[in-house]
């Protein structure tokens, strides 16, 4: 069920995005191996221990919130609708599109910016972003630390992969799934708020 939930968004994610309209946003490509140092204007994230984002609580937060924060003006913005009665709203890394926060309306509600909630979002590789956790997680934490920190009763499913690891924690509300690299360290994140999907 959760892995259907995150290909989906993932999917509406690739299918938005061709379709952008870029806020001028100066893109920046970076190999696999540049030093982490060397990437310029990350974007400062910091997940707190509701797994909020700088503040921003998935299925509270609106897109009038998001965009008055500094992360929303380095980000690209792509939005679509269907029968003028839904719409999403995708913002987007403009460095290797590893960045994403999602935000959508309830369909048949849309009369102003504050209807379009903040539903989730995916960060695939924390070098690109200066981020922080308030729950005890470390970007490059080992897979089986992570393990420990949340215990078995906090840790919906796992899998452990030579060339990547996920682990899916427990939330009454969210869909939270953690991404480790070939090295089984912490690299990447997929929270969405269960109830929109």
């Amino acid at each position: 069920m959760v892995i259907r939930k995150i290909l989906s968004l993932i999917i509406l994610i690739l299918i938005i995005i061709p379709c952008s309209s870029s806020n001028n946003i100066e893109s920046t490509e970076l190999s696999s191996d540049e030093p982490v140092k060397d990437i310029p204007h990350k974007p400062i994230i910091k997940i707190g221990k509701d797994w909020s984002v700088n503040g921003l609580i998935l299925g509270k937060s609106n897109n009038t919130d998001f965009e008055k924060t500094d992360l929303s003006h380095s980000l690209e913005k792509t939005a679509s609708t269907t029968n003028g009665h839904f719409i999403n709203i995708v913002y987007r890394g403009g460095f290797s599109s590893n960045l994403y926060f999602h935000f959508h309306s309830k369909e048949g509600v849309f009369s102003n910016r504050k209807d379009i909630l903040f539903e989730g979002y995916f960060i695939d590789d924390f070098k690109y972003v200066s981020i922080s956790f308030e729950n005890g997680l470390d970007p490059g934490i080992p897979f089986n630390e992570a393990i420990s920190l949340f215990g078995e009763s906090q840790i919906e499913m796992y899998e452990e992969t030579d060339t990547s690891s996920y682990i899916s924690i427990v939330h009454d509300i969210y869909s939270i799934v953690l991404y480790f690299d070939e090295n089984k360290l912490f690299s990447g994140i997929f929270i969405v708020n269960k109830n929109d999907y």
